[in-house]
């Protein structure tokens, strides 16, 4: 949902979105018996780029199974996303002998 924030982050226009937890799909985080909480999110796109350039998320999470492991665990998920260097030409050479 647009939040109407505008901002310059990683030297492009942005436009903040906010979240909530609902929306977020997390496969490798099963709750199980324990609980999943958002703490905060930052969500900015860019319209012209057509791309997200930051997703920052914190979740508290108690007596959840992280990934495949086999006990639950407690503590703070930290996820960042950010994208750098948008809209420029990338350099990437052919290696000697392909």
């Amino acid at each position: 949902v647009p939040a109407g924030r505008r901002a310059t982050i990683n030297g492009v226009e942005v436009y903040g979105y906010s979240f909530s937890q609902e929306d977020l799909v997390l496969p490798t985080i099963r709750g199980g018996e324990g609980d999943v909480t958002m703490t905060s999110g930052e969500l900015w796109f860019s319209a012209q780029h057509n791309a997200v350039v930051r997703f920052w998320v914190n979740l508290q999470v108690r007596s959840t199974f992280i990934f495949d492991r086999q006990l639950p665990v407690d503590g703070t998920v930290v996820i960042r996303y950010d994208l750098y260097d948008i809209g420029t030409a990338y350099n990437i050479t052919v290696p000697f002998g392909c």
